[in-house]
């Protein structure tokens, strides 16, 4: 990743914990205004978000937010998901849709 991200404004999905958490912050440590969003309240980001990826009406609204605060993002981390009932392998398909 280059080293100087001072004044770039990223979106990263996921950023509560796991893998979305360390992304977000290796954007902050590289000078990235981050805002995180994720389904609980993601810490050491400038712009918090909490919505539920599955819901258009909660994106619409965190992406608002988002703009206000930092700004358009120049850059969109998607590393939000969620595990299905039954594992990756074994979930019966409305699980899949958010059903």
């Amino acid at each position: 990743m280059q080293e100087n991200l001072k004044g770039r404004r990223v979106l990263v999905t996921g950023a509560a914990s796991g893998i979305g958490a360390a992304i977000a912050a290796r954007f902050t440590r590289a000078g990235a205004v981050v805002a995180g969003l994720d389904l609980e309240t993601s810490p050491g980001v400038v712009c918090p978000l909490v919505a539920d990826l599955r819901s258009d009406a909660q994106l619409d609204a965190a992406f608002e937010i988002a703009a206000g605060s930092i700004g358009l993002p120049d850059i969109v981390v998607h590393a939000g998901a969620l595990l299905p009932r039954g594992g990756i392998l074994g979930p019966a398909p409305p699980d899949w849709c958010g059903g």
